[in-house]
C-alpha cells in the first residue's frame, strides 16, 4: 500500500494533520527543555534537537498552512460558509527556528544564527529576521575584530 505524502490532502483540518501536529508538539518540547537549560542536565541539547527536528519539517509545515490559508480565504458552497474577512496570509512565527537563533547568538556562533534567520525569513516565517540578523553580523564583526 503506497502512504500518502501529508502534504497531498487539503480534505481535513490542518490541525489534524500530523505533520502540523508534529509541529505544535515540538514547540512544547522545544519551550518546556529551553526553560529548563540552566537547571535540568541535557535540557539545552533536547531543545536543540527538538529545534533541529522542527526545522526539518518546516518546508513541508509551511506548506501545509498555505493550503490552509487558502482554504480559509475561500468562500465554502457546502456549508455555506464566507471567507474570513482578513485572509490569513503569513506564516507565523517559528519557534524552532527563532529559538536555535537566539541559542546560536549566545553561543556567538553568529554565521549560523544568521543562516537560521535567512532560511526562515525565506520559507515565509514570521519573525524580526532583519533586525536579528543586523544585530548578528555588528556582533560578528566585533568578533572578528577582537580576534
Amino acid at each position: 500500500m503506497r502512504s500518502q505524502s501529508p502534504v497531498s490532502s487539503v480534505d481535513s483540518p490542518s490541525f489534524m494533520k500530523p505533520l502540523i501536529k508534529k509541529h505544535f508538539e515540538l514547540i512544547q518540547v522545544i519551550e518546556s527543555n529551553y526553560r529548563l537549560r540552566d537547571i535540568e542536565a541535557g535540557a539545552l541539547k533536547k531543545a536543540i534537537s527538538a529545534c533541529n527536528e522542527q526545522i526539518a519539517i518546516a518546508p513541508e509545515v509551511a506548506q501545509l498552512f498555505h493550503q490552509e490559508f487558502e482554504a480559509l480565504n475561500q468562500p465554502s458552497t457546502k456549508d455555506n460558509k464566507q471567507p474570513l474577512a482578513t485572509p490569513v496570509v503569513a506564516l507565523p512565527v517559528h519557534t524552532g527556528y527563532t529559538q536555535l537563533a537566539i541559542i546560536r547568538e549566545q553561543q556567538a556562533r553568529f554565521a549560523e544564527a544568521i543562516c537560521l534567520c535567512r532560511e526562515a525569513q525565506a520559507l515565509g516565517w514570521a519573525d524580526d529576521w532583519d533586525n536579528r540578523i543586523a544585530r548578528c553580523q555588528q556582533k560578528q564583526k566585533k568578533q572578528a575584530a577582537n580576534s
